[in-house]
């Protein structure tokens, strides 16, 4: 399962990867690594819906630039089923945005696009502080 047993950063790409998607694609992969040796507690994930040219696009991106984030392909009935009961469903799949998911797939933080990297890093550090264990 794609949640199971670690945190993970989950952008929204709900088309084509534009400067927004790539933002977020470029803010996980950094604060991944900025957490250090807590950086192995983290998973990340992109989600979009289906589309064979623009997720060709997309799995580009991921493959020559960030390589280790998974893409998850889901239909919009699906998603909406999953952000129901975490969340607004108009805000749920805002290009770019960022969220935090616990393992056991718990949203537990949610980011816009324009959110301030820093502020998303301080709040990971404290989650898994608080969160040793899992």
């Amino acid at each position: 399962a794609l949640f199971q047993h670690r945190w993970t950063l989950l952008a929204v790409n709900p088309g084509r990867c534009d400067q927004h998607c790539q933002q977020a694609l470029s803010d996980m992969s950094r604060l991944r690594v900025a957490m250090g040796r807590e950086m192995g507690r983290i998973h990340r994930a992109v989600i979009t819906y289906p589309n064979i040219k623009k997720n060709a696009h997309l799995e580009k991106l991921i493959d020559t630039q960030y390589p280790g984030i998974t893409l998850v392909v889901t239909s919009k009935a699906h998603l909406a089923r999953w952000v129901k009961g975490h969340m607004n469903p108009k805000t749920a799949m805002q290009q770019g945005a960022l969220y935090v998911v616990d393992p056991t797939g718990n949203v537990v933080m949610f980011y816009h696009a324009d959110s301030d990297p820093a502020h998303v890093f301080k709040d990971l550090q404290r989650l898994m502080a608080v969160h040793h264990t899992i």
